[in-house]
């Protein structure tokens, strides 16, 4: 086991500086953990798209936390109504 396992700052200074909302972290194993977070996608101009909002899997590897599964339930709805508003 890595001395730098899963720790719920950890995940959530990994996840924060991408996401617009943390909501929340379940530990699997001390070098595992799921996150679910809210993404806030902007376009040109810093215009609001839509949000959506994704599970990740993420893994304590070579003390390094990388991105192991993703989940997004709702992102292609959203995604594919700002592609028929854009014509």
């Amino acid at each position: 086991m890595s001395a730098a396992g899963i720790s719920t700052e950890r995940v959530k200074a990994f996840l924060e500086a991408y996401a617009a909302a943390f909501q929340r972290q379940d530990k699997i194993s001390p070098e595992v953990a799921q996150a679910r977070v809210i993404w806030a996608l902007h376009g040109e101009g810093d215009r609001p798209l839509y949000e959506f909002e994704a599970t990740y899997t993420l893994a304590a590897l070579e003390g390094e936390l990388k991105i192991v599964q993703v989940i997004s339930e709702n992102e292609q709805p959203n995604f594919r109504g700002v592609m028929r508003e854009r014509g």
